[in-house]
């Protein structure tokens, strides 16, 4: 009872201590209120400067924040991994496994506790309104067991179940069947058949996927064929990097015993939480720590700015000093006014914040695990940001405030002195804010220069006016190759009849090998030619003419090339120049494989070599057959319309449907657009960038703009007594003028320095253009020394127009 009761004593002292502190609390934030609002203009841009900053920070952190913590559900997540594959011979990664090599793994591991495979399907559901096309995943029943989540209604797959059954996703579930709760044990037609509903997933389980069928064998897959993925749980007391070094012996392992599939490939586990946004994170540290680079530039402005006001509030320090003040407590307190400030442009920051991230969740097309907002890390971020601003911008000109000797200030002519000393340190915070404005401003200019680059990438072919569109045409009827090409003949028969349409075709994949595999190209009966790798299409006889590929030689394909007729191909120059460089390739053989082991074709024509998109930055060398020769379910049709491009759309929708109603059409658009999806994440990178560049270079600006003005004012009895001595207006304009280029100077020089290193950050996202390209650091460099010597042209004016008699007569 004495503990509790000396407990309860203490508690109650406690509680009277805060009690009694809140007034004198509440005191200081009144007297840091009364003084900034007193100086309102220098108040407000520092706000201003503050939110800015903070908001951007707060933005970007985020994004990594929702990049690097997913939102998601299964049961101690961070111990669920997935396996990839990378080539080291060929610099491949990121490539999915191989049943064979899976099960191989899965069998070998003592760190994996729990796996199972998993197979990618695209499926068209029957159902409802019309087709639709759905992604989904063939898996074993274990994969349900691997992930620890039980469905919201229903069962999942289970080792029982013979192949008729299927899960549905939550979104698909809401979507085709509206949240019917009865759902389960529902026949749904997908494809050309009909499955079983026995289950139904909750919200974000698997958001890659709309629903889950059972992988029932892998007998089907080869080795070589690394398109399937392998998700396990480590066991007890595995790491990821026990596991990591496992599953590297075992792939090493698996490459002697099958030199022939397995040469140079190692498999890797990844956390499940790099699943999504992994190729995005690189990106989003870099912009972090570009707006940490703005918001610096904005503190050393802040530091100034209240420097300057330090200065000019010497007298009020120095009077309250030589009546009993403590230096402590006016630190206090001056610290006290840059921490409000502070709080303050956070509180503007975070709603600022609040914008930037519903803009970036608007644009940036992220799932649904990935989910950035305004949540209590951000808005502990931001508070912790704005504190450490606010100490960080205050507390050497609250040092420098304080520090005035009250008899030198109170008997000095305008109490000015110290301003040399103090003028120094705001020169070297102008320097500051200039370098690191030389490194926002190299970056920002080598993204612009390297997106303008790619804008003048030689595509291949002319985007203009071009519309495609992916047309399914699997299972049922469509197993007969005879429909199919009679399907895809009465398509472009019905779009070459309309007049919105100038030239149609289609192209489908010919041969095509398994993934991570290479088809090469090979000259018969000359046994010294070397390989070619490449890719070989299937086109109809007008595809060249509707996607705008120019033909260098040789002819067109034509209807003549029909199903059973003599085995032709057109190459691209590439593929040309690789195997018969200087020749001319008409009339030759082409071996479309490895020796012996593919067709024969005789080249009848070379077109263009194309790219892919601008960020493609290595093109293929590629053969062409004849679709009549190759004919392919999944095809993608290129129409070449004559006027508006939804006409041309229009026209190609309509001859799908009017073909089989039942045929999905998917992914249409402009090939412009089509193009623009592959370049829209450097473009808002670069965007972003340049922006961040721009407010640098602003800050920058007004950081010398505002120093030299005062250094003006500050200066005033010397220009009066320059220009009393003789010194005309040009001197004095040459001597701000000067005084500007020093400190301007003082920071181009270690932000060039900086620069080069900085830049090395951006090496994979640039093209045509090097990290440490002198023209580009020349650019920047050159434009911050011009602007910053026109902010310089003001101040340096006003001193030219000083009275030298009315300012010595006042003094």
């Amino acid at each position: 009872m004495v503990i509790r009761s000396g407990q309860a004593h203490f508690t109650h002292l406690t509680d009277l201590a805060i009690l009694g502190a809140m007034p004198a609390l509440l005191s200081s934030v009144r007297r840091a209120a009364r003084s900034l609002l007193a100086d309102r203009s220098v108040t407000l841009i520092a706000v201003a400067s503050l939110a800015i900053g903070i908001a951007a920070n707060a933005t970007i952190f985020s994004l990594v924040q929702a990049v690097e913590f997913p939102r998601l559900i299964y049961p101690q997540a961070s111990r669920i991994v997935f396996l990839e594959s990378r080539d080291e011979s060929r610099a491949l990664a990121g490539m999915g496994v191989s049943g064979p090599d899976a099960l191989d793994i899965a069998a070998a591991a003592q760190t994996l506790e729990s796996s199972s495979l998993a197979a990618d399907q695209a499926s068209v559901l029957r159902e409802g309104d019309g087709p639709r096309r759905i992604s989904g995943r063939r898996v074993s029943p274990s994969f349900f067991t691997v992930m620890s989540v039980a469905p919201q209604h229903g069962r999942v797959l289970t080792a029982g179940d013979r192949g008729g059954e299927i899960v549905l996703g939550d979104g698909l579930w809401r979507d085709a069947f509206a949240a019917d709760p009865a759902i389960v044990g529902r026949a749904v037609r997908i494809d050309g058949g009909v499955v079983t509903v026995v289950g139904v997933m909750p919200p974000k389980f698997d958001a890659d996927a709309d629903f889950w069928t059972l992988l029932d064998s892998t007998t089907g897959f080869a080795r070589d064929d690394r398109q399937l993925t392998l998700f396990a749980r480590l066991a007890p007391r595995a790491s990821l990097s026990d596991a990591t070094r496992e599953i590297e012996a075992i792939s090493r392992r698996l490459a002697v015993d099958h030199p022939a599939t397995n040469q140079s490939w190692v498999s890797y586990p990844i956390p499940m939480t790099r699943l999504h946004g992994s190729d995005s994170r690189g990106s989003f540290l870099m912009l972090q720590a570009a707006v940490a680079v703005v918001l610096l530039i904005a503190c050393a402005n802040i530091a100034n700015i209240l420097l300057a006001r330090g200065t000019r509030r010497q007298h009020e320090m120095a009077l309250r000093l030589s009546l009993g003040a403590t230096r402590g407590r006016l630190v206090r307190e001056l610290l006290g006014e840059s921490v409000l400030l502070a709080i303050v442009g956070g509180a503007a920051g975070v709603t600022l914040a609040m914008w930037g991230i519903r803009f970036a969740r608007a644009t940036g097309g992220f799932p649904d695990v990935i989910d950035p907002k305004l949540n209590g890390y951000v808005l502990a971020f931001t508070a912790g940001l704005s504190m450490v601003t606010g100490i960080l911008c205050g507390i050497v000109p609250a040092l420098r405030a304080s520090s005035v000797a009250p008899a030198a200030v109170l008997t000095a002519e305008g109490g000015r002195s110290g301003a040399t000393s103090r003028g120094a340190l705001r020169h070297l915070l102008v320097a500051v804010q200039v370098a690191a404005a030389v490194v926002l401003v190299t970056c920002g200019s080598l993204m612009v220069r390297s997106l303008a680059n790619r804008d003048r990438v030689d595509l291949g072919f002319d985007p203009g006016a071009a519309v495609r569109a992916d047309v399914a045409m699997f299972g049922g009827k469509y197993q007969d190759p005879n429909v199919v090409r009679a399907s895809v003949d009465a398509i472009l028969a019905s779009l070459h009849a309309s007049a919105a349409i100038e030239a149609a075709g289609a192209v489908t994949f010919a041969l095509p090998t398994p993934a991570g595999g290479t088809r090469v190209f090979t000259l018969p009966g000359e046994p010294g030619t070397a390989s070619v790798p490449g890719g070989v299409e299937a086109v109809t006889p007008r595809y060249f003419d509707a996607l705008g590929v120019p033909r260098r030689r040789g002819r067109a394909f034509t209807p003549a090339d029909a199903a059973g007729a003599e085995p032709v191909a057109i190459v691209n120059e590439r593929l040309a120049q690789a195997l018969w460089p200087g020749r001319d390739p008409i009339g030759e053989t082409l071996r479309l494989g490895a020796p012996g082991q593919g067709p024969l074709v005789t080249v009848v024509g070379v077109v263009a070599t194309t790219r892919r998109s601008r960020m493609h930055d290595t093109t293929i060398a590629r053969a062409y057959v004849p679709y009549a020769q190759y004919p392919g379910g999944a095809a993608a049709f290129v129409v070449r319309g004559r006027g508006a491009p939804n006409a041309a759309a229009q026209a190609l929708t309509r001859a799908v449907h009017q073909a089989d109603a039942g045929l999905l059409v998917e992914n249409a658009g402009t090939v412009e657009d089509d193009l623009a999806r592959f370049i829209a994440p450097i473009k808002l990178i670069t965007t972003l960038l340049a922006a961040f560049g721009a407010t640098g270079l602003l800050l920058a600006t007004l950081g010398v703009f505002g120093t030299m003005s005062y250094a003006v004012i500050q200066r005033e009895r010397e220009m009066a007594v320059r220009a009393a001595l003789g010194a005309g207006r040009r001197d004095l304009v040459r001597l701000v003028l000067r005084s500007g280029l020093m400190v301007t100077v003082a920071g181009l020089i270690p932000g060039a320095l900086i620069s080069l290193v900085a830049t090395r950050a951006l090496s994979s996202l640039l093209f045509g253009v090097t990290p440490r390209d002198p023209w580009t650091l020349a650019l920047a460099v050159v434009s911050l020394g011009t602007v910053s010597l026109a902010a310089c042209y003001r101040p340096a004016r006003r001193a030219a127009s000083v009275d030298p008699m009315e300012i010595l007569r006042r003094e």
